[in-house]
């Protein structure tokens, strides 16, 4: 399985991630970007060639040294984000990502240590783009 991650207008067919090592490449190009220009940034993954109606969307949002996935798609209704699992709801909207300057919100509960995310990437991969188990999830309102 391969995902098509979009991140910045110089990558409009998007970067291919089929395996660890190109998921490592991706996630330190963003860290290395939120860290130079200061930025919460967040990429829009897809499971190439997987066009119905329960295709998965994955964001991939990077703040510094944490990171925070949502999910949305294969039988799971709404967006659902990672959490740290500390019982805050799940609205409380209180970060802004930046998309290609399109600004979305997560809460910050979201965000876990950037190794955390990493695995959980792998894991997508190796389920062919099912939400991750490794994580605990919360649906975005």
């Amino acid at each position: 399985m391969t995902l098509l991650a979009h991140y910045s207008p110089d990558d409009a067919d998007g970067v291919v991630l089929a395996t660890e090592r190109d998921v490592d490449a991706f996630i330190e190009r963003l860290h290395r970007d939120s860290l130079r220009y200061r930025a919460r940034l967040l990429a829009q993954l897809y499971v190439e060639d997987d066009d119905s109606d329960t295709a998965p969307e994955i964001g991939l949002g990077i703040d510094h040294h944490q990171a925070l996935l949502s999910y949305s798609g294969h039988g799971f209704d709404g967006i659902w984000v990672s959490t740290d699992g500390n019982g805050r709801p799940a609205d409380e909207h209180e970060l802004t990502f930046d998309f290609m300057g399109n600004l979305t919100e997560f809460p910050a509960h979201a965000l876990l240590p950037l190794d955390r995310i990493r695995i959980a990437l792998y894991d997508l991969l190796a389920t062919n783009g099912q939400r991750p188990t490794t994580l605990d999830w919360a649906p975005l309102a």
